[in-house]
């Protein structure tokens, strides 16, 4: 039986001096060392614009929030992505002002219709959004941060919720105008943290964002040197992603094995204050691939039993209270599926409470090639919000309304 390998930990940064070398300073002292094989796994830092005066020197970053002395207070949060909208939500929720500087769309590359349905959600809890971007960042006496913003585009890049609800919220700043703010938080993205590894010493071939080029055994450029995680190009930037692939490398070179990560249908949720879990393609995408007219979409908006309870209808003469209001379904079931192959789901997308937990599962089904029937038959475990993809039977192309009347969170019994 082998030995247990032993694993060394050194804090200090290292740089390649050659393919087969990396030196580090360790205690005044530098050295050098050697190895077979070489793994980079240095992940990504967040990136703050530094052709806008102040950001650098005002601003925090998503790295930062948990680790502040003091409360945020009022937060500009700049950014449109996942990280952003998260923090945007918690902030929130801990009753904090919050705004969003948002550029264009909010979460890129998401399905469309459920990016916009989260931010229906956030419009309707309070948080502001501004069609602007900070041009200046000044720090006043008070120890506010005085944002100068660049008027872009007032549609705020099409996204429907930005016409459906009061103008008041949605803002579109003149050059000049400023704002405000306790904190200013950017979430426009990550940088691969790649410039001081000295990867041109090793001959190890960069994009050009600097992420490491890598083939599906996440091998460089350089057959010894591998990347895994966020400094990776074309990966998804995702934490179990990374810890996977990581695991699957390290089986491969110690133990023989040759089983490589498969990054197709990986599950991943926003956690928004109302949450979106999604595996495999967005709508839009699906079409791009497919076609159009082989793409049918099946959708379902409802509310969580929870809130479907509280909200019911009441008899008139019944004394009412503040619940007695309607608000917008908060949840949306969706399947995106190809007809040429019998109705295969190659898109699951639920906007709703505990949609990570939701999605987990049904991940699995898409891994296993799901076609719409395989949901009909499977019998929904009742009442739950996860039984309404078991009995989704309104479709896009239909022009039927796929908004719920009534009814009990994902069932169908009102």
């Amino acid at each position: 039986m082998k030995p247990p390998f032993k694993v060394e930990y050194i804090r200090a940064l290292a740089k390649f001096t050659s393919p087969t070398t990396v030196a580090y300073t360790l205690r005044g002292k530098e050295v050098t060392v050697s190895a077979k094989n070489f793994i980079l796994a240095v992940g990504g830092r967040p990136r703050v614009p530094h052709d806008v005066p102040g950001a650098v020197e005002h601003a925090i970053t998503s790295d930062d929030i948990f680790s502040l002395a003091t409360p945020p207070g009022k937060t500009l949060v700049v950014g449109a992505s996942y990280i952003a909208l998260e923090c945007a939500g918690f902030l929130k929720e801990l009753g904090f002002d919050v705004t969003i500087a948002v550029r264009s769309i909010l979460l890129r590359g998401f399905d469309r219709q459920c990016a916009e349905k989260i931010g229906s959600y956030m419009l309707d809890m309070g948080v502001h959004f501004l069609n602007a971007l900070p041009t200046r960042i000044d720090k006043q006496e008070d120890g506010k941060k005085t944002v100068l913003f660049s008027y872009v585009n007032p549609t705020l890049c099409s996204n429907s919720f930005a016409h459906t609800h009061s103008l008041t919220l949605v803002v579109s700043f003149r050059d000049g105008s400023s704002s405000s703010f306790d904190t200013v938080l950017y979430a426009i993205g990550r940088d691969a943290d790649t410039s001081q590894l000295g990867l041109e010493a090793a001959g190890v071939k960069v994009d050009a964002a600097g992420k490491v080029v890598t083939d599906a055994s996440e091998q460089t450029s350089v057959p010894h040197i591998y990347a895994v995680g966020d400094m990776a190009a074309n990966r998804p930037e995702l934490t179990p992603v990374a810890i996977r692939a990581g695991e699957y490398l390290a089986r491969r070179l110690v133990k023989g094995a040759t089983e490589l990560l498969d990054y197709d249908l990986i599950p991943t949720t926003v956690f928004t204050p109302v949450e979106y879990g999604t595996v495999g393609l967005s709508e839009e995408n699906a079409i791009a691939r497919f076609g159009a007219d082989d793409i049918e979409t099946y959708l379902f908006e409802f509310d969580s039993l929870e809130r479907s309870v509280a909200e019911r209808h009441k008899d008139p003469s019944r004394q009412t209270d503040e619940l007695d209001q309607h608000f917008p379904p908060s949840n949306l079931s969706k399947l995106v599926c190809v007809k040429s192959q019998g109705e295969r789901v190659v898109g699951f997308h639920f906007v709703g409470p505990a949609a990570g937990e939701i999605t987990q599962g049904f991940a699995l089904a898409l891994k296993l090639g799901a076609r719409k029937t395989d949901f009909d038959h499977l019998v929904g475990i009742h009442p739950t919000d996860a039984e309404s993809f078991v009995s989704l039977d309104t479709t896009r192309a239909s022009g039927k309304s796929w908004v719920a009347a009534g009814g009990c969170g994902g069932g169908k019994c009102g």
